[in-house]
């Protein structure tokens, strides 16, 4: 790809965009990877809390009219979690955000070191556009395994955090007009 076949100032202002999405998509199924496990184990935890109930509703402290109540709500709910949870497909989210944690992780690692090298070089190698050009084509394949209704406050605030992480301003840019 020669150098008069692109704008190299809007190219590099693409690849930061691309960085930028990336870290944000990294961080968002992160949040998302944890925030299911921990819904998946607070379902789990219930489900067999009311499990064991034989064992668990013998115990002393169970003894009282109130208790006997309680106890009696915790076994209800826990059905109602065991019948919801397979509807609910929590193992199939934790799969789905855990592969694309793991995709993002490697797209933003692959154009964190493109950044680095930018910063580094001050210059657009052909090979830099070829590698740049094989992580895009990878993260549009990504795209259609996102979420498809995306938490839009989660996504605000991870927005901040990576604007606070990457500051553009302070990135090497390629001067608009060469001689």
């Amino acid at each position: 790809m020669a150098a008069e076949n692109f704008d190299e100032a809007v190219l590099v202002n693409q690849i930061y965009d691309e960085y930028r999405a990336m870290l944000l998509n990294k961080k968002y199924y992160a949040a998302r990877l944890t925030k299911t496990k921990q819904y998946n184990f607070a379902m789990e935890f219930l489900i067999a809390a009311g499990a064991t109930g034989s064992g668990v509703a013998g115990l002393a402290v169970w003894k009282t009219d109130y208790s006997t109540a309680v106890w009696a709500v915790v076994s209800a709910i826990s059905i109602l979690l065991a019948i919801a949870k397979p509807l609910l497909k929590l193992t199939d989210r934790i799969e789905s955000y855990g592969k694309l944690y793991g995709e993002y992780a490697r797209a933003f690692q692959n154009l964190e070191t493109l950044v680095r090298d930018l910063q580094v070089y001050k210059s657009l190698s052909d090979e830099r556009i070829k590698a740049f050009i094989q992580i895009r084509n990878r993260t549009a394949e990504l795209v259609a395994l996102d979420d498809t209704d995306p938490n839009p406050r989660l996504v605000a605030a991870l927005q901040t955090q990576v604007n606070n992480e990457i500051d553009v301003s302070k990135l090497w840019l390629p001067t608009a007009v060469r001689g």
